[in-house]
């Protein structure tokens, strides 16, 4: 190995040492975006196959099932610091402010899946969350659980 791979090893060693809590709080965020994407996707699998919704509709109520169960996971087990801890109010609704952005998205994309590329709702609704999730956790990160949030409120 050369002095330059070893010093790059080191360096990349580091940067994961020293963000260890933060891959955990993703791996967790992961964990309980699964969970509200099972329950954002089967009522919007319910609400449009079985009760005859449009997909504007029963994605914005099944988003918003789904954007409850995260936030729950999120301050009871995903993340350990929170910027609002003594502000909760003002937590979910920034929390669910982000979340209304991530929607936003979330329709832009099924629009452009469902309406323009002609891929079914479900799978649509998988891509899209993808997507949404990236926006949704980086943006929560930074300014409701991170700790240089959580020293000025």
């Amino acid at each position: 190995m050369t002095d330059t791979t070893v010093n790059s090893s080191r360096h990349a060693a580091a940067a994961i040492d020293s963000a260890g809590w933060r891959l955990l709080d993703a791996e967790r965020y992961f964990v309980a975006s699964l969970l509200a994407l099972g329950v954002d996707l089967a009522v919007f699998s319910c609400l449009t196959r079985v009760f005859d919704w449009s997909w504007l509709y029963a994605a914005t109520v099944a988003f918003s099932l789904g954007a409850l169960v995260t936030y729950v996971a999120s301050v009871k087990w995903v993340f350990k610091n929170r910027a609002f801890k003594r502000h909760p109010s003002v937590e979910l609704l920034i929390f669910f402010a982000i979340g209304v952005a991530g929607l936003g998205l979330t329709q832009l994309f099924l629009w452009i899946f469902i309406e323009k590329i002609r891929l079914p709702g479900e799978a649509s609704k998988l891509l899209a969350a993808g997507f949404t999730f990236l926006f949704n956790y980086s943006v929560r990160k930074m300014i409701l659980f991170s700790p240089a949030f959580f020293k000025k409120a």
